[in-house]
């Protein structure tokens, strides 16, 4: 099984329509459902799920001012 993390993002999508097509096992996940940012919480999905590959489409909200 595929563990697809920032499913519901531009990228994340993608990943998931790609798998779906291919009919390969994957579990989805996004932040709204689980705050996978933090280490234990994305340790003990890890440990429950046992992925046998991860895919990271996570985005990186950032919280820095535009500077120009």
């Amino acid at each position: 099984m595929i563990l697809l993390l920032g499913a519901s993002g531009y990228l994340g999508q993608a990943f998931a329509q790609e798998l779906a097509r291919r009919q390969w096992p994957f579990q989805s996940c996004s932040r709204a459902r689980m705050d996978y940012t933090r280490f234990d919480t994305l340790l003990e999905l890890l440990r429950s799920t046992r992925p046998a590959f991860l895919i990271n489409a996570a985005d990186r909200k950032s919280t820095r001012l535009n500077s120009s």
